[in-house]
């Protein structure tokens, strides 16, 4: 279903064309009176669900290493189109180690803009599912204890993409800017911790201890990040991810990111 004319006359725009569709949202490019082209973000039932707190990070960011919003109302956003690759596509293409300095400036970028923490997610309650979980594979309790470290050791924290992975930055004419953020407000060294697991479609690379450590010296080296950190947040991310996959699951589950669990656990550890 195309948006209707009463959400298209909302913010001014005409000629939709879908780009890309999730589980809570379709999104359509756009074009504007003038003819500049927007990226159209129309939400199921009109319920933005857990996508509002990374909406307020975008418009706290103002355009800063991200992409603009233009418009907003109850259950849609229209935001700055980006037409260029994203650094997944470049990664895909052999320029791997590039690409995860670009999404390193970016994330600093991201991490010193001025944000105020209303609105976003505390990355305390983020890990709430892994906390509430039992399971017998001791890596899930190597994760927690190691989670439980990290928190109570946090340095000042700052404004957090949350999902940040190569997909989700794009070449815009202002530079690389991210997309579809979570809103986080916490330790910045959570920001890359799923970038070492991403992007999708470098397997089996993105399993290799190799790849993993080369990562993390560009990541501590753009960042200015202590690797012990990164390394933690990266182990703790991967088992999240298995839980949120699993709907609080854990054991007796076949899971490709199991692998990627236990290398980032022996590099943390």
């Amino acid at each position: 279903m195309t948006p209707t004319q009463a959400e298209l006359d909302r913010f001014s725009v005409r000629d939709p064309q879908l780009i890309a569709e999730t589980g809570i949202a379709k999104v359509w490019r756009v074009t504007q009176n003038g003819g500049t082209p927007a990226a159209l973000k129309l939400y199921q039932g009109g319920d933005e669900k857990d996508e509002a707190p990374g909406l307020t990070l975008l418009a706290a960011l103002n355009g800063t290493a991200a992409a603009r919003i233009l418009g907003r109302a109850p259950g849609a956003v229209l935001m700055e189109y980006l037409s260029g690759q994203s650094l997944g596509d470049m990664a895909r293409a052999g320029d791997d180690l590039e690409a995860a300095a670009h999404l390193a400036a970016v994330a600093k970028s991201i991490a010193t803009a001025t944000v105020p923490a209303t609105g976003l997610t505390n990355l305390s309650d983020r890990c709430d599912t892994l906390f509430a979980t039992q399971a017998a594979d001791p890596a899930l309790g190597q994760a927690q204890t190691l989670a439980r470290q990290l928190l109570a050791t946090a340095p000042v924290p700052s404004a957090l993409h949350g999902d940040l992975h190569h997909d989700n930055i794009l070449r815009g004419d202002r530079g690389w800017c991210v997309i579809d953020p979570k809103g986080i407000w916490g330790d910045p060294a959570y920001e890359y911790a799923n970038a070492f697991r991403n992007p999708v479609g470098l397997d089996p690379a993105i399993r290799d201890a190799e790849r993993l450590r080369a990562m993390l010296d560009c990541f501590a080296r753009v960042s200015g990040l202590p690797k012990d950190r990164l390394m933690g947040w990266a182990a703790v991310h991967v088992c999240m991810s298995i839980l949120w996959d699993r709907d609080r699951s854990f054991d007796n589950h076949p899971d490709n990111d199991l692998p990627a669990l236990y290398l980032a656990l022996a590099e943390a550890t």
